[in-house]
């Protein structure tokens, strides 16, 4: 499936007084190549349709520099030796889903680890049982 075709709706639409504009352009290109990664990698559509949404509108909306980069760091999260939580306002439950499955296929997940997984899993796609 092709995300890039609203990636560039978002770049036609964007404010040409935006002091961040040549910025915001470039980070909206550097998404249609992590989209396209995600895609080689053939993971669920839906997935990717819901991260190249939410950093498409993160994008559009971002106010400064630092915020573009932000947009692009994989999923922050934060262990406080109980339970993992997800941290940072540009966090992405789908794209942190991906890194969890991606980090089981490596190696078995702690105890926190795995519990964090199941949790974004549900999160993700409510109503699916797991056995």
């Amino acid at each position: 499936m092709d995300y890039t075709v609203e990636i560039y709706l978002a770049m036609t639409a964007l404010d040409v007084e935006d002091k961040l504009l040549n910025e915001k352009m470039a980070a909206l290109i550097q998404l249609c190549a992590l989209i396209k990664s995600y895609e080689s990698e053939s993971y669920q559509a839906a997935l990717i349709q819901a991260i190249a949404a939410r950093k498409t509108a993160f994008i559009c909306e971002a106010a400064t520099k630092k915020d573009l980069k932000e947009i692009f760091k994989p999923p922050q999260i934060h262990y406080d030796h109980n339970k993992i939580h997800p941290i940072g306002k540009y966090h992405i439950p789908e794209e942190e889903l991906i890194y969890w499955s991606v980090t089981s296929l490596k190696a078995p997940l702690a105890r926190h680890g795995f519990e964090r997984y199941m949790e974004v899993f549900a999160q993700v796609f409510p109503g699916v049982e797991l056995t």
